[in-house]
């Protein structure tokens, strides 16, 4: 079955100059989109496709007055480690 739509993609080093633009670490970007760290920083590499949602997600950030700063607040809200907290 192919796909109904198909999207022009950014790459890794539009990826990376944004989050250079925004002071984002990948960390953060995982953190507001769920991707796990090793996966954004395969997208970087160039390693692999980075999905539409990114792209959006990245300009919305970076053009919407005040996207980012909601972004860390929800982020700040909603967000916590899975990991197990050392005894």
């Amino acid at each position: 079955m192919s796909r109904r739509y198909v999207y022009d993609r950014i790459d890794h080093h539009e990826l990376s100059r944004r989050l250079d633009a925004m002071g984002m670490p990948a960390r953060e970007l995982g953190r507001v989109t769920g991707a796990d760290e090793r996966r954004i920083m395969r997208w970087l590499g160039g390693e692999e496709d980075i999905p539409p949602h990114i792209d959006l997600i990245t300009r919305l950030l970076m053009r919407v007055p005040g996207a980012a700063s909601e972004a860390s607040a929800w982020v700040s809200e909603t967000c916590r480690s899975n990991r197990p907290t050392a005894p």
